[in-house]
């Protein structure tokens, strides 16, 4: 289900709220040094679903330097893509995977396509993206989350960076959905939801004995 709520405005945080999204995949997916053992970006990030849907509000999420960047470079990387790629996004919102999950891609490129772009400061990481398309790797269980939720035929992952030369500007990957990433996303979402409400129920339990 897709909502129409503009990206990063107050009511899209409230929709975003205690639910796993496309952008915290790779902490979704994080396992630790062990076979089997999940990595600890993955219960940080089982902690911060627990408190949002204790307190009723968003968790406090820090905005990098980059991150901003990334925000305000977005529209030119998009109007970079299309013309580059002759392909018009149109607007993609928040789209509800069950009660649990989410995503808001960076845009629709007709009716089977997904774009997600990305605005690296480091010149060396545009370099190596345009050499070798390391940004599809790089993010891939974002990518994936985003194809899972949306059920779309692909995504295309764009690195732009506006001090290259303008036919280097835009390096362009298109990855298609991937049936034992998607399995294993699946498996990962009910763990992790499993975890947040045991956590939740404990606490309340500790907290009613007291």
């Amino acid at each position: 289900m897709q909502s129409d709520l503009e990206q990063r405005s107050a009511e899209w945080f409230e929709m975003r709220r205690g639910k796993f999204t496309a952008s915290n995949a790779d902490r979704l997916m994080s396992n630790g040094r062990k076979t089997g053992e999940f990595g600890q970006k993955f219960y940080t990030l089982i902690d911060e679903i627990a408190v949002e849907r204790l307190i009723g509000k968003t968790f406090g999420h820090f905005v990098s330097p980059a991150m901003q960047r990334g925000t305000e470079l977005e529209p030119q990387a998009i109007a970079a893509y299309e013309f580059t790629s002759g392909n018009v996004v149109d607007p993609a919102f928040f789209v509800l995977d069950g009660d649990i999950a989410g995503c808001s891609p960076d845009g629709y490129v007709g009716d089977d396509g997904l774009v997600e772009a990305k605005c690296p400061e480091n010149m060396a990481k545009h370099l190596n993206y345009l050499h070798s398309a390391t940004h599809a790797e790089e993010y891939r269980w974002q990518l994936q989350f985003q194809l899972c939720v949306t059920k779309r035929a692909w995504v295309d992952i764009v690195s732009y960076h506006p001090e290259f030369p303008p036919h280097l500007q835009v390096a362009i990957e298109r990855v298609e959905p991937n049936t034992e990433d998607f399995h294993q996303i699946r498996v990962r979402l009910v763990q992790a939801e499993t975890l947040v409400k045991n956590k939740i129920q404990e606490i309340q339990d500790q907290a009613a004995a007291a």
